[in-house]
């Protein structure tokens, strides 16, 4: 909600008792309430902490002292009083009541943090303890009109944004050291990362580009805020690093005849100067001859899952030396060690794109799968998962690998999951009204 004087905003007044990971009280501990227009200061007072906020605004919660830390979160204020109701707290991660804050010693500063990944697998957040609730982060790609002075240059704008399905409401985030990770795509490397300010202005932030586990790339970048601006990525094309140049061999050095001694030494006795040395000769491996440079292989697209639906599994092979021959030279492809039917997979051009069957798929196991993709001249190895949506289907409805969460596709075939379907659909488009009406007004 949009503040246009903080100062003549209505307040709700409130009490927490303030504890420590013990549950003793906490006294003399300053306590920080920021939010986008606000910033609030309390004292703990015999372990009680005192505060008036403007309701409906999010407040990340800090504490002001070198001793301790809290596992901040976004607090809303809510005074239902004129209904004959109370005031209440409430966590915007869980939309919970919040009773107590508790205190940590400082350092257990961000032990707790975990991670949030948006729908495409594409991009990750962490920097707080985000909960268990349904909370979420959702990236979208705008129109690169939006942003000015980067034109004639390749760049893409993100809207990057927290969000609290519990109520549909963006959540902004206004403070907190957050880490951005989002995958980069092929064939760029990232040149800076920017952050778009509210006079439209874009501000350079630090990131580095990171090699991944499959091959391709990762730019990691840091931001002070989420939900508030617009991210600016801007890429160049990828150049590779150049392969090391053979060595010449040397040549080896000529054996040196000895000089005839003066006096003959009898035999058995010190040989003095008759040095016999070998010569200095190249072995294989040694920088002795040419040898064929590695074509690297890797996976592009990474995170490989196969979720039961009828499109299979596309696997994208690249070489980082020589691509445009990769799909001349593939040869082959094994599956947990064993050599896999051409028949149960399709392999085109593009790279080496490799399909396999979902009928194939359907006879593996769930749960992860090593895959390599053998070439005339090398290969690579990666992995997979295989999701059983029917023998790992949690208790929420949501499917499980390994103990973790994962998204579904629902065939719609399936009436719950036509309904499921409906469902989200309209929860989307709701999403999306909130989130450009509060933008607007924000």
């Amino acid at each position: 909600m949009y503040v246009s004087n903080p100062e003549a905003a209505k307040r709700v007044a409130y009490t927490l008792p303030v504890f420590d990971k013990d549950h003793n009280p906490i006294d003399g501990v300053k306590i920080k309430f920021v939010s986008e227009y606000d910033e609030v200061t309390a004292k703990v007072n015999e372990g009680v902490v005192e505060y008036s906020l403007i309701e409906d605004q999010n407040y990340m919660v800090y504490v002001d002292d070198p001793r301790y830390t809290i596992d901040s979160f976004p607090m809303t204020m809510k005074d239902k009083s004129e209904w004959g109701a109370a005031k209440y707290a409430f966590n915007h991660f869980s939309c919970g009541s919040v009773n107590e804050l508790i205190l940590k010693p400082k350092s257990e500063e961000g032990k707790n943090n975990t991670q949030l990944i948006d729908i495409d697998n594409t991009t990750a957040v962490t920097g707080l303890h985000f909960g268990n609730g349904e909370y979420l982060v959702s990236v979208r790609k705008l129109p690169n009109e939006t942003v000015k002075g980067l034109e004639g240059k390749d760049y893409e704008v993100l809207d990057i944004d927290m969000i609290n399905m519990y109520r549909t409401e963006l959540s902004k985030l206004v403070r907190g050291n957050f880490k951005v990770s989002r995958l980069v795509p092929d064939g760029k490397d990232v040149k800076q990362v920017y952050y778009v300010d509210n006079e439209g202005k874009l501000v350079k932030v630090p990131f580095k580009q990171i090699l991944a586990s499959d091959g391709g790339y990762i730019v990691a970048f840091d931001m002070p805020s989420m939900s508030l601006y617009n991210n600016v990525i801007e890429y160049t094309d990828h150049k590779p690093a150049e392969p090391e140049k053979p060595v010449t061999p040397v040549e080896p050095e000529k054996p040196v005849t000895p000089e005839k001694p003066v006096n003959p030494v009898n035999p058995g006795s010190n040989q003095g100067d008759n040095n016999s040395t070998q010569p200095n000769v190249p072995t294989p491996g040694n920088n002795g001859g040419n040898s064929n440079v590695s074509p690297e292989y890797y996976v592009a697209n990474g995170n490989l899952v196969w979720n039961g639906d009828d499109n299979g599994m596309l696997i994208v092979v690249k070489s980082k030396t020589d691509d445009e021959k990769t799909f001349e030279r593939f040869k082959s492809v094994e599956i947990d060690g064993k050599v896999v039917d051409p028949s149960n997979y399709d392999v085109v051009k593009g790279s080496a794109r490799i399909t396999l069957h979902a009928s194939y798929l359907r006879s593996l196991r769930p749960g992860k799968h090593s895959v390599t993709a053998r070439f005339s001249n090398g290969s690579v190895n990666s992995e997979f998962a295989v999701v059983s949506r029917a023998a790992n289907r949690a208790p929420n409805g949501k499917a499980t690998l390994n103990g973790k969460n994962i998204r579904t596709v629902v065939k719609t075939g399936d009436s719950t999951g036509f309904e499921f379907m409906f469902a989200f659909v309209i929860a989307s488009m709701l999403l999306g009204v909130v989130i450009a009406m509060r933008k607007k007004n924000a």
